[in-house]
């Protein structure tokens, strides 16, 4: 009878179910904060370097020099 003592309460059913319900809503926090993290390797942000290449490689398609662009903006080369 000295065992009664280092037994652990019996819990009950909804106290096991709370527990488990505490558990699945860390882990789809977990999972949505992975998913986020997915997205942002998918589809990196466009770095300035990035934009400037696009608009030059645009700029060019149309026929428009570098020489132009820079006198538009009042930039001497």
């Amino acid at each position: 009878m000295a065992d009664t003592k280092n037994r652990k309460p019996n819990r009950t059913k909804e106290q096991i179910i709370s527990e488990f319900d505490s558990k699945i809503a860390y882990h789809e926090k977990c999972i949505a904060s992975l998913k986020v993290k997915k997205e942002e390797v998918l589809n990196p942000p466009v770095t300035p370097k990035q934009q400037l290449k696009s608009i030059m490689a645009k700029a060019e398609e149309q026929g428009i020099t570098p020489e132009q662009i820079a006198k538009k903006l009042g930039i001497n080369l």
